[in-house]
């Protein structure tokens, strides 16, 4: 049986940084959720502002859409970095590759979802400032686990049987 190497500090900070992204995340989502009602309203708004032609019923199926796209967006990112999150803890280096490619895809969320699912003004901060505090934490998060001491853990050897 071999014997388990446990992760250096950096990979445990990293870990830590990770999980607080994910609850960022979620708690913007919930803030988005909270204020759904009015976040639709506004997205259809907005819509029919670009085309005021179109059928209202279709602008408003078109206003939720977006709204519930948007969330399942930031909730998408939250799944794939936590799945790869558990693969780097299992010492394999290319999820931290990985994790990367989803980070800039995660900023490009951010974007978005800030757009449609955030407020215009300071009615938008319970929103905008976790999406913020997410996408900083899992810079950081991915930052902290390039350390020399993560790379030589996941380069070491298992430990021979006991």
């Amino acid at each position: 049986m071999r014997r388990r190497i446990p992760p250096p500090r950096s990979i445990l900070t990293s870990r830590t940084l990770w999980l607080l992204s994910f609850v960022a995340g979620l708690v913007a989502v919930g803030f988005a959720w909270v204020d759904r009602t009015a976040g639709q309203q506004r997205l259809t708004e907005l819509v029919t502002e670009l085309d005021p032609t179109r059928d209202p019923a279709s602008l408003e199926s078109l206003g939720r859409l977006i709204f519930w796209g948007s969330l399942a967006a930031v909730l998408l990112v939250i799944v794939v970095e936590a799945l790869l999150l558990r693969t780097m803890m299992g010492r394999r280096a290319w999820a931290r590759i990985a994790l990367l490619v989803v980070l800039v895809v995660h900023a490009a969320v951010m974007v978005l979802a800030d757009a449609y699912l955030a407020a215009p003004g300071t009615a938008g901060a319970g929103v905008r400032w976790p999406l913020v505090a997410q996408l900083l934490l899992a810079a950081a998060a991915w930052i902290v686990s390039l350390a020399p001491s993560a790379t030589r853990w996941f380069r070491a050897e298992p430990a021979s049987r006991a």
